[in-house]
């Protein structure tokens, strides 16, 4: 099923195709948390996993953009 919605300051149609590594994440990942919850000493790794891989993504993104400055403070061009 394609998922579809339309933007409202233009009009424009704009497709959802992030749709299917998102999809497969969520019917995977049960499989492997459900392993750790079987065992009481492993109960908390998800929240570890689940935490870590957000503190890295974050700093991916600051990486990322740490030099982006907005269009305000950039310095305009001088001729």
């Amino acid at each position: 099923m394609r998922v579809s919605k339309i933007d409202m300051r233009s009009g424009a149609l704009i497709e959802n195709r992030g749709g299917v590594a998102r999809t497969t994440g969520a019917a995977i990942s049960p499989l492997f948390v459900g392993f750790l919850f079987a065992k009481p000493s492993l109960m908390s790794a998800p929240f570890f996993i689940a935490g870590t891989l957000k503190i890295v993504y974050d700093l991916l993104l600051y990486k990322e953009f740490v030099a982006v400055k907005p269009p305000e403070e950039r310095v305009p061009a001088t001729r």
